[in-house]
């Protein structure tokens, strides 16, 4: 359990530091891969940030 809530705390961090630059009015569940336990928290902030601009869910006059 002590791993898990590693993760989601990282994972929760990660999102609330790119919140303010999502498009308003949207629902967002974000799930670990196994692999997660592995990568430290910049690694996560990255991956997650990369692929919110993939799916094209940031404002546009916000650059992170």
């Amino acid at each position: 359990a002590v791993i898990r809530n590693k993760i989601k705390r990282r994972m929760r961090e990660a999102v609330r530091s790119v919140l303010s630059d999502l498009n308003q009015g949207l629902d967002i569940a974000v799930i670990a891969l196994s692999d997660t336990q592995n990568r430290d928290f910049q690694d996560i902030k990255k991956t997650i940030s990369s692929f919110f601009k993939k799916i094209k869910i940031l404002r546009k006059d916000k650059k992170i």
